[in-house]
């Protein structure tokens, strides 16, 4: 898989990294508070980043859901659920070599929007929260014996 290779070592390089790519085809890299990794697998290079937790989040699918179609707000890629970790993930996958500009504004893009999920789902999870408090009166009678 020279290209997905190349690519990531590029990537590297011009990040002043040294990323290695380990015997299983896997390295990561941390953009900011995001952490992306990539696989090497198949002929193919998956981009994969983790959005938050899938806990009680029922009521996101349909937004999720609406953001996968067509790749509109997944950076043309997939979000999914990781069910052993229970969390949001997203995914690009690349099968075609490109060039290493394309692959960083793909990243960017990628990195972009990882970014507008979590905060969402961030957002989300703090509404959550405050409904499920109880407030005023409710909440001295909850404490009561």
């Amino acid at each position: 898989m020279a290209w997905a290779e190349q690519l990531l070592g590029e990537l590297g390089r011009r990040a002043n990294l040294s990323l290695n790519i380990s015997a299983q085809g896997t390295c990561s890299l941390t953009f900011g508070n995001e952490e992306l990794f990539f696989e090497i697998r198949d002929e193919l290079l998956f981009i994969m980043a983790d959005l938050g937790s899938s806990h009680g989040m029922d009521t996101m699918f349909r937004e999720l859901l609406e953001g996968c179609n067509l790749g509109a707000y997944s950076a043309f890629g997939s979000i999914g659920i990781d069910e052993v970790r229970h969390e949001f993930v997203m995914t690009r996958v690349l099968s075609a070599q490109v060039d290493y500009e394309d692959f960083e504004q793909l990243l960017s893009l990628f990195v972009r929007t990882v970014r507008q999920w979590k905060s969402k789902l961030e957002k989300y999870t703090l509404e959550l929260e405050a409904v499920e408090q109880p407030k005023g009166q409710e909440y001295y009678n909850s404490i009561l014996p």
